[in-house]
């Protein structure tokens, strides 16, 4: 099982199919709305200058060129390394060019200059989950919900480390009802909900 852009079997039925959506997780699609965020500190104020150049390499990316948008978050991060968000942008891209250690060495600098950046934290846990480092991946997870509790990929992805990784049914359960508040109906999230009470 996976959370993300509408990937989401029960543990005890199709593991091969489980399998698959877990390879699904590698980028899960973050909201256009968390991508803008510069993620600084409150105290800290970029300059128009930086602003501007961040908001071209965010439009770079959402064409595609992801070549040229990583070049101008990486000299925005140069102009500004007190933020956040460039180099969460860059671990995106990163995990896009299948670069696994370059994407999660973004992900965790951003995390320890903004320790809220809630995308950063998120990314970071579905990488956690992948190697196998369930116990920091749910805390990562708990972290961007602290950030921002209505980001339902992490819901959804933080009940399923729950669920299947952790045997921790209730809070499963928790997050999947939170995921479904956030995401509204959801044929096989309710299907995983009646699994998990019959299991409980």
């Amino acid at each position: 099982r996976n959370v993300g852009g509408g990937w989401l079997m029960t543990f005890t039925r199709g593991r091969a199919l489980l399998m698959l959506a877990f390879s699904l997780a590698a980028c899960v699609p973050v909201k256009q709305d968390d991508r803008e965020a510069l993620a600084q500190k409150p105290a800290h104020v970029a300059t128009p200058e930086v602003v501007s150049k961040y908001q071209s390499a965010l439009q770079l990316m959402a064409l595609g060129h992801l070549d040229a948008a990583l070049k101008v978050f990486q000299a925005v991060d140069k102009m500004d390394p007190l933020l956040s968000g460039p180099q969460a942008n860059m671990g995106l891209i990163y995990l896009q060019q299948d670069k696994a250690e370059l994407a999660r060495a973004a992900f965790e600098e951003a995390i320890r200059r903004n320790d809220q950046n809630a995308t950063a934290l998120m990314q970071l846990a579905v990488m956690q989950r992948e190697e196998n480092e369930f116990k920091a991946a749910r805390d990562n997870y708990q972290k961007a919900l602290a950030a921002n509790p209505d980001i339902a990929n992490a819901q959804g992805n933080l009940a399923i480390l729950c669920d299947i990784y952790l045997r921790d049914y209730d809070c499963a359960l928790e997050h999947y009802q939170a995921f479904q508040r956030l995401q509204g109906d959801d044929e096989q999230v309710n299907y995983w909900v009646i699994d998990l009470k019959e299991r409980m």
